[in-house]
């Protein structure tokens, strides 16, 4: 944030002291660089979350918005055609639909077809939705984005879709982007080394 003359100033009281190497601060990542980067980091994050969030939450609600038919009518083979594979979904986990009670009519993994779903998450979630009387809830917890949508029928509720998302794929992108910030920081400190012996040698 220098300006040239403060610095070129700097580089002559430093030969004046007889200094025989500098390098220069404002490549460090420190003081308002630091606070810089790692808001930079902050941001990222933040928004590839917010991104994961509102994708899985307009797939949910899609659902939810097909399902009344069939939930009111018990048709098991209308519920499962609903939901996408998750082979072809990057990230996504299991898909439920459910009924009010939680018991699961429709899967992406066959092996959990009619078992309720009463876990930890699962009541977390369903508390979530009692306090705040939306449509959608979403925790992020054990690694995983969950969703929660009601299927609706006028103002009633008659289900549920569930979309549980794996979030391994955004921590790795994120360790990657804050890995290649820590190389940038150390080539960029390298850089200032190489560039301040070379003013230095200039100035002598």
């Amino acid at each position: 944030t220098d300006s040239r003359q403060n610095f070129e100033s700097l580089c002559v009281n430093a030969k004046d002291s007889r200094v025989h190497y500098l390098l220069p601060g404002v490549l460090y990542l420190r003081g308002d660089t630091r606070k810089v980067f790692f808001d930079f980091i902050q941001k990222e994050q933040t928004n590839k979350y917010e991104n994961a969030l509102i994708e899985e939450r307009s797939l949910s609600e899609l659902i939810a918005l097909n399902a009344s038919v069939a939930l009111l009518n018990n048709d098991l083979i209308a519920l499962q055609e609903l939901l996408p594979h998750t082979d072809m979904l990057v990230d996504m986990e299991k898909i439920f639909i459910c009924d009010q009670n939680y018991q699961i009519l429709a899967s992406s993994d066959p092996k959990y077809f009619n078992q309720k779903v009463n876990d930890a998450s699962s009541i977390a979630l369903h508390e979530k939705w009692e306090k705040e009387k939306t449509r959608t809830v979403q925790i992020r917890h054990d690694g995983v984005i969950d969703t929660c949508s009601a299927i609706m029928v006028g103002s009633k509720t008659i289900g549920h879709v569930r979309i549980i998302t794996s979030t391994d794929r955004l921590e790795a992108q994120m360790k990657e982007l804050i890995l290649w910030g820590v190389l940038y920081a150390i080539i960029a400190t390298a850089i200032g080394g190489v560039f301040a012996r070379l003013i230095v040698r200039k100035l002598t």
